[in-house]
């Protein structure tokens, strides 16, 4: 599709071609971006859409306490009863996506009936802002191809200087163990592709938060919604993957081209920290404060799931 202008660091002249976007039926909450010299192609999974639809009386909920977050405290959020239809509706998730797998082959109808009207109504903003957040990360990762080389670089020399620095002290604001950081700074210091590949991976997500705000007109409550939407994503979509694979699939991701769910989160916060002149402990809990409540949230709710997997 042709008709966009090339910016002023956009390498080549005159006008380009914008990716091919395919939307595969597909149940598993995957996209990907393929790239060449002048086009690219940019695939995502309506699995995005069915995953978070099956979880709408989850993610209701948590919308019902993120509007209260304030009044809440993290002492609270690890006391919580989680109520049994948010653990149901996780495990009914991974079962899907098992069934997936193993058969090749499912029915939307049956992984979609049993979704209420109401809950999914109160959800579907979110859905949107999620969406948003994956086409941009996406379209970030094609961007790559039409800059100018040294405009890339520049940024990836940047996030790479911004990771350096995270690994270079703990900080508990950020809300992961000590132990997790270790082996994340263990991890990328023995080989060096796989701070590039992390770079990539997190310079994408931030250009796609940027993006998100801007489209929704960088006021507070479009920023709210976007980092509400990122924490569904680190919590509820990326680091339930991670229990999938290793817990019901029965394989050990690698991560040695995305980093795991709770480290990414905590670098892409730390860089953005960095980048608006706020302190670590500021920026989690006054600027990305849905994320950062999501975050934890989601973290205390998955340890019961963990729980029921056994």
């Amino acid at each position: 599709m042709h008709g966009s202008r090339i910016r002023d660091d956009a390498r080549g002249a005159g006008w380009i071609t914008l990716p091919e976007f395919v939307f595969n039926v597909d149940p598993t909450p995957q996209a990907f971006t393929l790239v060449g010299d002048e086009v690219g192609v940019v695939y995502t999974h309506c699995g995005f859409f069915f995953t978070l639809t099956k979880l709408s009386r989850t993610l209701g909920w948590i919308l019902d306490r993120v509007e209260n977050s304030s009044e809440i405290s993290f002492d609270e959020i690890e006391r919580m009863e989680v109520p049994g239809y948010v653990i149901q509706e996780i495990l009914a998730v991974l079962q899907m996506w098992q069934e997936m797998e193993v058969s090749e082959s499912f029915n939307i109808e049956r992984m979609l009936g049993e979704v209420e009207p109401a809950a999914f109504a109160r959800m579907e903003h979110l859905l949107h802002k999620v969406c948003h957040i994956i086409f941009f990360h996406e379209s970030a990762h094609w961007q790559r191809t039409i800059y100018r080389a040294g405009v890339w670089s520049d940024l990836e020399t940047r996030t790479l200087n911004h990771i350096s620095r995270w690994m270079s002290s703990y900080d508990p604001a950020l809300l992961i163990s000590r132990e997790s950081h270790d082996a994340a700074v263990n991890f990328l210091s023995a080989d060096w592709a796989v701070a590039r590949s992390w770079a990539e991976e997190i310079q994408c997500d931030l250009l796609a938060s940027s993006a998100a705000r801007a489209a929704g007109g960088g006021s507070a409550v479009a920023a709210r919604d976007v980092y509400t939407a990122q924490g569904v994503l680190y919590a509820f979509v990326m680091q339930l993957q991670e229990i999938y694979d290793t817990r019901v699939a029965g394989r050990e991701p690698t991560h040695r081209t995305h980093p795991p769910a709770d480290i990414r989160g905590a670098i892409v916060h730390y860089i953005d920290a960095m980048e608006m002149g706020q302190t670590v402990g500021d920026y989690q809990f006054k600027v990305a404060g849905a994320c950062t409540y999501i975050n934890f949230c989601g973290a205390r709710i998955l340890g019961d799931v963990l729980g029921r997997l056994g």
